[in-house]
């Protein structure tokens, strides 16, 4: 099988910001390539959705980020005084369909005695790329989109639509990702945090009685990326009680993907990383 490039799926990171900018000089402050931890809030519950790094000018960049809560932590090696954190993020809408229009952003943040503020609203640009500066560490903020925009996923000859919901650690299921596979039914995706998942064909797209293969990138546990070969269980609920039967056994490549076939329609499955 041709290998892709893996699509972003549930990279839900986050802007904690201060005081959002759209300047010229885009740029973090005294945060320079910096390792953050971001958690965020999805199906009511919080969890470590990933570990990333700043770039030279202390800008952070997320594709396919879900509106929500989010919070960053800086390592405490990393902590300097007046740091501030911009961030560049690829928004999805509220179905996690990539966005195709500008499209306005709501953005608060969480008092210390729990009341939610509104700070201001950003706009994306056509592809759903929004940029913020001013962020800071530790404080809840949240990207909210009140409606969705005109985003789709159209039908394409020989490719399926597959709607994509996720349960990580106790949170309710929420939808993580809608995209689609290629022509040989193959569904790729980045950024797969251990937890459970299911899917759904777009009616009419394909019989659902048929399987398709996914590719996907890994993370482990605490949202890192893996680095070396990796085994990774699987498990399937199975039948009207829903029996968990365990699939398999996989082990990632040096870059933590693997490739699952024959997957299907309206099963729900575990995945985790054994490390």
């Amino acid at each position: 099988m041709k290998q892709k490039i893996l699509k972003s799926m549930i990279f839900v990171i986050g802007g904690f910001l201060v005081l959002p900018l759209a300047t010229e000089a885009f740029s973090g402050t005294n945060a320079s390539n910096i390792r953050v931890k971001i958690h965020t809030e999805q199906g009511n519950d919080w969890f470590r959705s990933g570990t990333a790094r700043t770039d030279y000018t202390g800008v952070l960049e997320a594709k396919n980020m879900l509106p929500g809560w989010y919070e960053i932590r800086v390592d405490d090696a990393d902590q300097k005084s007046s740091q501030t954190i911009a961030i560049r993020a690829r928004m999805l809408d509220l179905d996690g369909r990539r966005l195709k229009e500008k499209t306005n952003i709501d953005l608060f943040y969480e008092t210390s005695g729990g009341v939610k503020t509104a700070i201001s609203t950003v706009q994306t640009d056509k592809d759903g790329w929004v940029r913020v500066s001013g962020l800071s560490a530790d404080t809840k903020y949240k990207f909210e989109m009140t409606e969705n925009d005109n985003s789709s996923v159209s039908q394409k000859d020989n490719k399926t639509r597959i709607k994509c919901k996720s349960q990580v650690d106790d949170s309710d299921w929420f939808p993580a990702y809608y995209g689609r596979t290629d022509e040989d039914q193959v569904f790729e995706v980045a950024n797969v945090l251990p937890g459970k998942y299911k899917f759904k064909y777009k009616e009419g797209d394909r019989d659902i009685a048929l399987p398709f293969t996914l590719n996907a990138r890994m993370l482990n546990e605490k949202g890192e990326r893996l680095k070396e070969a990796t085994k990774v269980h699987l498990w399937a609920y199975l039948g009207p009680e829903k029996t968990r039967v365990f699939a398999g056994e996989v082990m990632t490549n040096v870059r933590g993907e693997i490739t699952v076939p024959g997957l299907m329609h309206g099963v729900k499955y575990k995945v985790k990383v054994i490390e």
